[in-house]
Protein backbone atom coordinates (compact mmCIF):
# COMPACT_ATOMS: atom_id res chain seq x y z
CA UNK A 1 0.00 0.00 0.00
CA UNK A 2 1.37 3.47 -0.88
CA UNK A 3 2.31 5.78 1.98
CA UNK A 4 2.45 9.16 0.32
CA UNK A 5 -0.43 11.02 2.02
CA UNK A 6 -1.92 11.48 5.46
CA UNK A 7 -5.02 9.46 4.55
CA UNK A 8 -2.95 6.61 3.12
CA UNK A 9 -0.84 6.57 6.29
CA UNK A 10 -3.92 6.37 8.52
CA UNK A 11 -5.34 3.53 6.41
CA UNK A 12 -2.07 1.62 6.55
CA UNK A 13 -1.77 2.04 10.33
CA UNK A 14 -5.32 0.71 10.74
CA UNK A 15 -4.49 -2.31 8.56
CA UNK A 16 -1.32 -3.08 10.53
CA UNK A 17 -3.06 -2.71 13.89
CA UNK A 18 -6.07 -4.73 12.73
CA UNK A 19 -8.08 -3.12 15.52
CA UNK A 20 -11.31 -1.43 14.46
CA UNK A 21 -11.82 -0.08 17.98
CA UNK A 22 -8.69 2.12 17.77
CA UNK A 23 -9.27 3.87 14.44
CA UNK A 24 -10.27 7.15 16.11
CA UNK A 25 -6.94 7.23 18.01
CA UNK A 26 -4.75 6.94 14.91
CA UNK A 27 -4.34 10.74 14.44
CA UNK A 28 -3.07 10.85 18.04
CA UNK A 29 -0.57 8.06 17.29
CA UNK A 30 0.71 10.07 14.32
CA UNK A 31 1.05 13.24 16.40
CA UNK A 32 2.98 11.32 19.06
CA UNK A 33 5.24 9.87 16.35
CA UNK A 34 5.98 13.41 15.15
CA UNK A 35 6.96 14.33 18.71
CA UNK A 36 9.38 11.37 18.68
CA UNK A 37 10.77 12.57 15.33
CA UNK A 38 11.68 15.90 16.89
CA UNK A 39 13.67 14.11 19.60
CA UNK A 40 15.23 11.33 17.52
CA UNK A 41 16.14 12.97 14.22
CA UNK A 42 19.24 15.12 13.86
CA UNK A 43 17.42 17.44 11.49
CA UNK A 44 13.73 17.83 10.72
CA UNK A 45 13.97 20.91 8.55
CA UNK A 46 13.58 21.28 4.82
CA UNK A 47 15.64 23.55 2.59
CA UNK A 48 13.38 26.14 0.98
CA UNK A 49 13.70 29.20 -1.27
CA UNK A 50 10.82 31.68 -1.28
CA UNK A 51 10.38 34.75 -3.44
CA UNK A 52 8.88 37.74 -1.64
CA UNK A 53 8.24 41.38 -2.55
CA UNK A 54 9.32 44.07 -0.11
CA UNK A 55 6.42 46.09 1.33
CA UNK A 56 6.39 49.75 2.33
CA UNK A 57 7.65 48.85 5.80
CA UNK A 58 11.28 48.00 6.56
CA UNK A 59 10.51 44.37 7.29
CA UNK A 60 8.75 41.26 6.02
CA UNK A 61 7.04 39.03 8.57
CA UNK A 62 7.90 35.32 8.71
CA UNK A 63 4.25 34.63 7.89
CA UNK A 64 5.02 35.71 4.32
CA UNK A 65 7.21 32.60 3.93
CA UNK A 66 5.80 29.19 3.09
CA UNK A 67 7.02 27.65 6.36
CA UNK A 68 8.51 28.92 9.62
CA UNK A 69 12.28 29.39 9.17
CA UNK A 70 14.62 27.97 11.78
CA UNK A 71 17.66 29.45 10.04
CA UNK A 72 17.92 31.92 7.16
CA UNK A 73 21.04 31.12 5.18
CA UNK A 74 21.01 33.67 2.35
CA UNK A 75 18.94 36.44 0.80
CA UNK A 76 19.38 38.14 -2.54
CA UNK A 77 17.69 40.87 -4.55
CA UNK A 78 16.46 39.87 -7.99
CA UNK A 79 17.62 42.88 -10.00
CA UNK A 80 19.01 43.00 -13.54
CA UNK A 81 21.98 41.26 -11.91
CA UNK A 82 21.37 39.20 -8.81
CA UNK A 83 22.78 40.86 -5.69
CA UNK A 84 23.43 38.91 -2.50
CA UNK A 85 22.42 40.83 0.60
CA UNK A 86 24.85 41.11 3.50
CA UNK A 87 23.73 39.86 6.91
CA UNK A 88 23.78 42.25 9.90
CA UNK A 89 22.44 42.35 13.40
CA UNK A 90 19.42 44.65 13.52
CA UNK A 91 21.30 47.36 15.43
CA UNK A 92 24.19 47.26 12.95
CA UNK A 93 21.78 47.39 10.01
CA UNK A 94 20.00 50.44 11.42
CA UNK A 95 23.30 52.16 12.22
CA UNK A 96 24.69 51.56 8.73
CA UNK A 97 21.61 52.85 6.92
CA UNK A 98 20.41 55.41 9.45
CA UNK A 99 20.84 58.28 6.97
CA UNK A 100 19.37 56.40 4.02
CA UNK A 101 15.65 57.03 3.69
CA UNK A 102 14.94 54.70 0.76
CA UNK A 103 16.76 52.50 -1.70
CA UNK A 104 17.29 49.00 -3.03
CA UNK A 105 18.11 46.59 -0.18
CA UNK A 106 21.79 45.88 0.35
CA UNK A 107 21.63 44.10 3.71
CA UNK A 108 19.23 42.27 5.98
CA UNK A 109 18.77 41.31 9.61
CA UNK A 110 16.57 38.76 11.37
CA UNK A 111 14.79 39.81 14.55
CA UNK A 112 11.43 39.15 16.24
CA UNK A 113 10.18 36.78 13.52
CA UNK A 114 10.82 39.37 10.84
CA UNK A 115 13.35 39.97 8.05
CA UNK A 116 14.53 43.59 8.11
CA UNK A 117 16.08 45.30 5.09
CA UNK A 118 18.44 48.21 4.73
CA UNK A 119 17.94 50.40 2.91
CA UNK A 120 14.42 49.55 1.83
CA UNK A 121 11.67 50.45 -0.57
CA UNK A 122 8.58 48.63 -1.70
CA UNK A 123 8.25 46.49 -4.80
CA UNK A 124 11.71 44.85 -4.78
CA UNK A 125 11.75 41.10 -5.49
CA UNK A 126 13.88 39.30 -2.90
CA UNK A 127 14.63 35.57 -2.65
CA UNK A 128 15.18 34.05 0.79
CA UNK A 129 16.90 30.68 1.30
CA UNK A 130 16.26 29.09 4.66
CA UNK A 131 15.85 25.94 6.70
CA UNK A 132 12.13 25.61 7.34
CA UNK A 133 10.18 23.55 9.81
CA UNK A 134 8.44 20.42 8.54
CA UNK A 135 4.68 20.92 8.84
CA UNK A 136 2.85 18.28 10.92
CA UNK A 137 0.44 16.08 8.99
CA UNK A 138 -3.26 16.87 9.23
CA UNK A 139 -6.41 16.88 7.15
CA UNK A 140 -5.18 20.12 5.58
CA UNK A 141 -1.51 19.03 5.25
CA UNK A 142 -1.56 15.78 3.31
CA UNK A 143 2.20 15.21 3.11
CA UNK A 144 5.59 16.60 4.12
CA UNK A 145 9.29 15.97 3.55
CA UNK A 146 9.56 13.21 6.18
CA UNK A 147 6.61 11.21 4.85
CA UNK A 148 7.87 11.70 1.31
CA UNK A 149 11.43 10.51 2.03
CA UNK A 150 11.03 8.19 5.03
CA UNK A 151 7.46 6.83 5.28
CA UNK A 152 8.69 4.07 7.61
CA UNK A 153 9.46 6.73 10.23
CA UNK A 154 5.79 7.58 10.29
CA UNK A 155 4.45 4.05 9.98
CA UNK A 156 6.62 2.38 12.63
CA UNK A 157 6.66 5.50 14.79
CA UNK A 158 2.87 5.57 14.88
CA UNK A 159 2.51 1.84 15.45
CA UNK A 160 4.72 1.80 18.53
CA UNK A 161 2.61 4.63 20.00
CA UNK A 162 -0.25 2.12 20.07
CA UNK A 163 1.66 -0.07 22.54
CA UNK A 164 -0.62 0.95 25.42
CA UNK A 165 -3.51 -0.71 23.58
CA UNK A 166 -1.62 -3.84 22.52
CA UNK A 167 -0.73 -5.63 25.73
CA UNK A 168 1.72 -8.46 25.12
CA UNK A 169 1.71 -8.07 21.34
CA UNK A 170 4.90 -9.61 19.92
CA UNK A 171 4.84 -7.21 16.98
CA UNK A 172 5.87 -4.26 19.15
CA UNK A 173 9.54 -5.30 19.20
CA UNK A 174 9.59 -5.63 15.41
CA UNK A 175 8.06 -2.18 15.05
CA UNK A 176 10.59 -0.71 17.47
CA UNK A 177 13.40 -2.29 15.47
CA UNK A 178 11.93 -0.97 12.22
CA UNK A 179 11.64 2.52 13.67
CA UNK A 180 15.20 2.44 14.99
CA UNK A 181 16.51 1.37 11.57
CA UNK A 182 14.53 4.18 9.90
CA UNK A 183 15.93 6.78 12.31
CA UNK A 184 19.47 5.54 11.66
CA UNK A 185 19.01 5.74 7.88
CA UNK A 186 17.53 9.23 8.06
CA UNK A 187 20.29 10.56 10.31
CA UNK A 188 22.99 8.92 8.20
CA UNK A 189 21.57 10.55 5.07
CA UNK A 190 21.34 13.90 6.85
CA UNK A 191 25.01 13.70 7.88
CA UNK A 192 26.05 12.75 4.34
CA UNK A 193 24.23 15.74 2.89
CA UNK A 194 25.75 18.11 5.45
CA UNK A 195 29.28 16.77 5.63
CA UNK A 196 29.74 14.67 2.50
CA UNK A 197 30.39 10.96 2.10
CA UNK A 198 33.19 10.04 4.55
CA UNK A 199 34.22 7.02 2.46
CA UNK A 200 34.78 9.22 -0.57
CA UNK A 201 36.74 11.74 1.48
CA UNK A 202 38.95 8.95 2.84
CA UNK A 203 39.65 7.52 -0.60
CA UNK A 204 40.54 10.96 -1.89
CA UNK A 205 43.55 11.05 0.46
CA UNK A 206 44.59 7.49 -0.29
CA UNK A 207 43.07 5.65 2.67
CA UNK A 208 41.53 2.27 1.91
CA UNK A 209 38.27 1.44 3.64
CA UNK A 210 38.38 -2.21 4.74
Amino acid sequence: MPLSTYDELKTSIADWLNRDDRTSAIPDFISLAEEAHRMDLDSITVETVDDITTPTTQYVDFSELSSYPTEITLAWANLSKRRNLEFYTLSSLNDKYADTTAGTPEGYAVFADKIWFGPYRDGISVSVAYEGEVSPLSDSVSTNAILDKYPSLYLYGSLIQAEAYLHGDDRIQKWRSGYGDAVERANRTSDRIKYGDPTKRARAVGVTIV
